[in-house]
């Protein structure tokens, strides 16, 4: 397998399309995002932890956040 693609809905609310290759995984933040309060930015932190229970599972090196506009 090369990759696999999921999509994530968390609570019929917020999610986004997860993929995971081999060596690292993905996730797009496409579905009604979270944001910090009162900012157009998205709350990775909310995110992470709907997602604990999976990424404590995996062995994670390193996890990058960012936003593209």
């Amino acid at each position: 397998m090369d990759k696999v693609g999921i999509v994530m809905v968390y609570d019929n609310k917020s999610g986004g399309n997860l993929l995971i290759y081999p060596n690292y995984l993905s996730m797009s933040l496409s579905i009604n995002r979270q944001y910090l309060f009162g900012e157009d930015i998205p709350d990775f932190n909310w995110y992470l932890k709907k997602m604990g229970v999976f990424l404590r599972k995996i062995k994670l090196s390193s996890i990058q956040c960012e936003t593209i506009y």
